[in-house]
């Protein structure tokens, strides 16, 4: 189920690698990030199928999530 989350996002997480690019140096860091948001989005809104799963809401709860930790300041890979 994970993996098919993620394949439906593949192209939306690629542009955000291009666009924040200076927040990490690897391609297995942005996958972590990724992966990491993933899992949240999918335990935090109790996703367990294909139809409670919206891109655009996950599309716009990740740039939140992104822009959070910019305006603050903090390293989003630990």
């Amino acid at each position: 189920m994970l993996q098919k989350f993620y394949e439906r996002a593949f192209v939306f997480l690629k542009l955000v690698e291009q666009e924040y690019v200076s927040l990490c140096q690897s391609s297995a860091e942005w996958e972590s990030l990724h992966l990491r948001f993933l899992l949240y989005y999918l335990i935090r809104f109790k996703i367990k199928s294909d139809r409670d799963f919206s891109l655009y809401h996950f599309k716009t709860a990740y740039r939140l999530y992104l822009d959070k930790f910019l305006q603050g300041g903090t390293t989003l890979i630990q």
